[in-house]
């Protein structure tokens, strides 16, 4: 027995002990994973496994597309949810927190329309950064499995093609588009479908592995990853209709503001240190 089915038969007894499980599926490889695992265990134990997904401006469409595509293909019990996280000032204003307004909403919106134990992706890889929604995922009784069965990143890829997405296992990481806006800077939500705009089109003229939009005070940064940024920024550089073309699709309040190619980095529109 190789070591990823070891690790796929010691998530599947964590969740098979849950008589009714609810999972938070975003539409990233992590909860695309988890929702296949639950769904095979709901196939092999007396589990019941009911997948909502959160449709907002914040989520990009690609990744709604991707959870319709697993529903319809495994036909999975899918719940499509408003969590309503635009309604909370809190989140809107954009605080170093935000996360937590943001995972309250869903959990709640969630909780409201189910007594099941609520599970999500976080994997363990996630409890060495910063993560304000995993205080959110504890107020609710949030789980983690792939915590539980001590499963990081590396890991949930490799369990993919087991539960038949193997097309999605390479897919890069993509966080909420909210999460492109600097600390302090208020989310509105035709500002992140413009990021999500911007960042389809490079991604698409150029094929790049990871683009992201960042809005910041008094610019906008475009960063991609090392391996194609030599490429990328000198062409962006030089050609003044694709700059046009990506300042078009800029929200108002940001379309004055210069526009900078730079490497990509994880997390870098939060400031820790914002009030």
């Amino acid at each position: 027995m190789n070591s990823i089915t070891e690790t796929a038969q010691r998530l599947e007894a964590i969740i098979s002990v849950v008589d009714d499980v609810a999972i938070a599926l975003s539409g990233g490889i992590d909860s695309l994973v988890l929702s296949a695992v639950c769904f095979s265990v709901s196939q092999k134990h007396s589990v019941k496994c009911t997948m909502f997904h959160a449709v907002s401006a914040a989520v990009p469409e690609q990744a709604t597309a991707r959870v319709n595509d697993c529903a319809n293909r495994f036909g999975w019990n899918l719940k499509l949810v408003d969590a309503n996280e635009f309604s909370d000032s809190n989140y809107r204003e954009n605080p170093v927190d935000r996360c937590f307004y943001c995972k309250s909403a869903l959990y709640g919106t969630i909780r409201s329309a189910t007594s099941a134990v609520i599970v999500s992706g976080t994997n363990q890889d996630d409890l060495l950064e910063f993560r304000p929604g995993l205080k959110a995922a504890e107020n609710f009784g949030v789980r983690h499995p792939f915590v539980e069965a001590g499963i990081n990143k590396n890991m949930i890829r490799e369990l993919a093609p087991l539960y038949g997405i193997a097309q999605y296992a390479d897919l890069p990481g993509a966080p909420c588009l909210a999460s492109r806006v600097e600390t302090g800077i208020s989310i509105e939500p035709e500002e992140l479908k413009s990021i999500n705009a911007i960042e389809l089109l490079i991604a698409e003229k150029y094929s790049c592995k990871t683009v992201r939009c960042r809005l910041r005070n008094g610019k906008v940064e475009i960063e991609i990853d090392e391996k194609s940024l030599p490429e990328i920024s000198s062409n962006i550089e030089k050609s003044e209709s694709i700059q046009e073309e990506i300042r078009s699709l800029l929200a108002t309040r940001f379309k004055g503001h210069p526009l900078d190619v730079t490497a990509y980095r994880t997390g870098s529109a939060f400031l820790q240190t914002a009030k």
